[in-house]
């Protein structure tokens, strides 16, 4: 099963490759046959609609890592936190210590129970926080976004120097 992170992953492998693609010497000459065929202003047309795409693609990854960098943050303290509940382990401490001040021990086993409940259900949720990806790599998607819309925006076609004269008809005296 493929997780958020192998698709952050896949997703950065595409946007090298497809860049890396955009450089070939054949597709840069892709502007000139645009302007060949007479089709600059499509051609670049759709070279705008490509970056303005790539565009919004980069602005929905940011928001994404902001989302996931704060998602890390608080992960974080509840690793803290499962690794204190572990820590505390059964509750045999916690009775033992009630017993030895003479106190019934079962209002404390209920309690230091429902620590080790809390204690496993907060380590299942920790492991569903594995999937999400790590920042770093939103970061680099990014970054990728932002070169693959610099390749795209070179590739875009200067119309012809000098355009063909008009031909001209016959002279009048």
């Amino acid at each position: 099963m493929s997780t958020t992170s192998d698709l952050v992953r896949d997703l950065n492998d595409f946007l090298r490759s497809l860049d890396e693609l955009l450089r070939t010497r054949t597709a840069q000459e892709a502007p000139n046959i645009a302007r060949d065929l007479g089709a600059v202003p499509q051609f670049n047309g759709a070279l705008d609609l490509l970056g303005q795409g790539l565009g919004q693609v980069g602005g929905g990854v940011d928001v994404a890592e902001s989302t996931v960098a704060q998602a890390d943050s608080a992960v974080a303290g509840f690793e803290v936190l499962a690794a204190t509940i572990k820590d505390f382990g059964d509750g045999g401490a916690l009775v033992e210590a009630a017993e030895m001040v003479d106190l019934p021990a079962g209002p404390f086993e209920t309690v230091a129970g429902g620590i080790a409940q809390g204690g496993r259900c907060l380590e299942a949720a920790l492991g569903v926080a594995e999937v999400l990806p790590d920042p770093r790599d939103l970061r680099a998607t990014r970054a990728r976004l932002q070169q693959l819309q610099a390749t795209v925006a070179a590739l875009k076609a200067q119309p012809a120097a000098n355009p063909p004269a008009a031909i001209a008809g016959p002279q009048q005296p």
